[in-house]
C-alpha cells in the first residue's frame, strides 16, 4: 500500500512539474513574442517606442524627402504623357476617362440619359501653398494626386467611365505652377480664371447674382468653404452617380478601388433591407444598435450605426446615404475613453488571452500531460497584450486590417476633416446650397457634417484610411506644419 501511495504521489508530482514548466514556457513565449512586436513597432509612427527614437527634426526631414521622391515620380508620369490642346480636353472620348468630359455646363440640353451617366466624377481641389523657407522646390501635392488619380481613371476597370478634373481655386491661378502644368494633361477649372468649360468661370453663388470669381473673403475659413462650394458646384456640371472630392494633398491607397467597391455594395444592400423591412419592424436589437433581420446572417459592417428610426429620412428621395469619408488624421485614431476605442482595446486583450491558452494547451498536448484552462495564463496573456497594444498604438494594430480588403470597416464618421469624400449625386445640389448659406467663420468640414445630421441621413467613414494625407504644409496658414508622424506613416 505504501509503495502504491509513493508511486502515485510521484506521478502526481511529475505531472504538476510538467504542467508548471509548460505554463512558464507559455509565459516566456508570450513575453518573447511581445518583445518581438515591440521591436517591430520601433519602425511604426504613433507608437511610444517610435516617438522616443526619432526627433521631430529628423522626422520632418524624412517626410520632406519622401514628398520630394513622390513629386519626382509624378513629374516623370506626366512627362511621358502627350500634352493636349484645349479642344482635345473639351472633346468627349469614350476610350479615355480623362477626356470624357461632358459639356453640359455650356450645353444644358445635352444631358445624358441615366443609362449613360458615368459612375464617378472626380474633382481635385487645389490652391497654392507657400513654400518652406529652406527649399526652392515646389511642394508638388497636386502633381502627386493628379498622377495617382489619372492613373486610376485610366487603368482601373471601376473608373474607366469616370471623369477627372482639377479645380484651381487660387486667387492668382497663374502663380500656382504645379496646377498650371496640369492644364496640358487634365481637364481644368479655375475659380478666378479660365476653364475647359467657359460657363464654369461665370458660376453664380447660389441664391445670389454675384459670381464666385467676384467674391473676396478675408477670413481663411470662409474662403476655404467658398472654394469647396465652388468646386462642388462645378462638378455638378458633369452628371454622374457619385462625386469623389479630393483635396490636392490626398493620395488613394492601393486598396482604394476594392474597398470603395465593397463599401458601396454593402451600403446598397443595407439600404435595400431598410426599405424592405421598415414597415414590418423586423429588426434585431443588439447591445448598442439594431439592424434588419435580413442582415443578421451577414452584417454588412464590423462597426456602424443605423438611423435611430429604421425609416430613411433624406433630403432627396433617391439618396441611400450621406457620404463616405476616406481619411481621418491618424494622430486622432489612437486609444481614448470612447465606447468604440475601449471595445477595441478589450477585444484585443481577449484575443491575446485566448492565444495564450491555446499555446498552453499545445504545450501540454506535446508533453502528453493533462490540461485545464489556467486563469494565470489567461490573465498574463490579456495583460501582456494590453501593454503591447498600448505601447504600439491603435494605429499600428489597425494596419493589420490591410491584410484583406474585407477587413476594412465602416463606422460612424467624425465631424472633422474632409481630404477625400464621396457624395451620392442626389445630395449634391442641396449640399451646395447649404454650404453657400453658411454663417461666417464656420469651417467647411463641420458644415458638411451638420448638413447630413440635420437631415438625419446616415454617413460613414472607412477605417483604416484608404486615402493618405501628404500635405505637411497646410493651405490654411502660411507655411504651417502639422504633426510630422502622419507623413512618414506610408513610404
Amino acid at each position: 500500500m505504501k509503495t502504491w501511495i509513493l508511486v502515485r504521489a510521484g506521478d502526481v508530482s511529475q505531472r504538476l512539474r510538467v504542467l508548471l514548466v509548460g505554463r512558464w514556457l507559455v509565459v516566456a513565449g508570450v513575453s518573447l513574442l511581445s518583445l518581438c512586436v515591440l521591436l517591430l513597432a520601433s519602425s511604426r509612427p504613433f507608437s511610444s517606442v517610435y516617438s522616443s527614437l526619432h526627433s521631430t527634426t529628423s522626422l520632418a526631414a524624412m517626410a520632406t524627402d519622401l514628398n520630394d521622391q513622390r513629386t519626382d515620380l509624378a513629374r516623370d508620369y506626366f512627362s511621358q504623357l502627350t500634352r493636349r490642346t484645349l479642344q482635345e480636353l473639351q472633346a468627349r472620348s469614350p476610350h479615355d476617362g480623362n477626356a470624357s468630359f461632358m459639356l453640359s455646363a455650356s450645353e444644358p440640353d445635352n444631358t445624358p440619359t441615366p443609362s449613360t451617366v458615368p459612375t464617378f466624377t472626380i474633382v481635385i481641389i487645389t490652391v497654392n501653398r507657400k513654400r518652406p523657407r529652406n527649399t526652392n522646390r515646389s511642394l508638388g501635392y497636386v502633381l502627386q494626386s493628379g498622377a495617382a488619380l489619372d492613373s486610376l481613371v485610366k487603368n482601373d476597370p471601376m473608373f474607366l467611365d469616370s471623369r477627372l478634373f482639377v479645380c484651381n481655386v487660387d486667387p492668382h491661378p497663374a502663380n500656382h505652377e504645379d496646377a498650371v502644368l496640369l492644364k496640358h494633361y487634365l481637364p481644368y477649372v479655375e475659380r478666378y480664371g479660365g476653364s475647359v468649360v467657359p460657363a464654369l468661370s461665370r458660376l453664380p453663388v447660389p441664391g445670389s447674382e454675384q459670381l464666385y470669381r467676384d467674391v473676396k473673403l478675408p477670413n481663411t475659413f470662409d474662403r476655404e468653404r467658398s472654394d469647396y462650394t465652388f468646386c462642388l458646384q462645378a462638378a455638378l456640371a458633369f452628371p454622374s452617380q457619385y462625386y469623389l472630392v479630393f483635396q490636392d494633398d490626398a493620395l488613394p491607397h492601393p486598396h482604394f478601388p476594392a474597398v470603395l467597391d465593397l463599401s458601396l455594395a454593402k451600403l446598397t444592400k443595407a439600404q435595400q433591407c431598410l426599405k424592405d423591412q421598415s414597415s414590418s419592424g423586423q429588426f434585431l436589437t443588439g447591445l448598442f444598435q439594431s439592424y434588419p433581420t435580413c442582415l443578421s446572417e451577414h452584417p454588412p459592417y464590423m462597426s456602424h450605426s443605423l438611423p435611430s428610426n429604421p425609416r430613411l429620412i433624406s433630403p432627396t428621395p433617391n439618396s441611400t446615404f450621406g457620404y463616405l469619408k476616406f481619411h481621418f488624421p491618424e494622430r486622432w485614431q489612437g486609444f481614448a475613453l470612447e465606447q468604440q476605442r475601449l471595445l477595441d482595446l478589450l477585444s484585443m486583450g481577449c484575443v491575446g488571452g485566448g492565444v495564450a491558452l491555446i499555446i498552453e494547451a499545445l504545450v501540454a498536448w506535446r508533453r502528453k500531460a493533462g490540461w485545464e484552462p489556467s486563469r494565470t495564463v489567461l490573465c498574463v496573456g490579456v495583460v501582456l497584450t494590453l501593454v503591447v497594444v498600448l505601447l504600439v498604438g491603435r494605429q499600428t494594430v489597425n494596419e493589420l486590417r490591410r491584410v484583406s480588403t474585407s477587413l476594412y470597416r465602416l463606422q460612424s464618421p467624425p465631424d472633422c476633416c474632409i481630404p477625400a469624400m464621396l457624395y451620392p449625386a442626389p445630395v449634391m445640389p442641396q449640399l451646395v446650397t447649404w454650404l453657400a448659406d453658411s454663417p461666417g467663420h464656420s469651417k467647411v468640414d463641420l458644415r458638411v457634417s451638420d448638413f447630413f445630421k440635420h437631415h438625419d441621413l446616415p454617413s460613414y467613414s472607412i477605417e483604416p484610411n484608404v486615402v493618405r494625407h501628404v500635405g505637411m504644409v497646410t493651405s490654411l496658414s502660411k507655411a504651417d506644419r502639422k504633426p510630422v508622424e502622419e507623413f512618414v506613416l506610408f513610404r
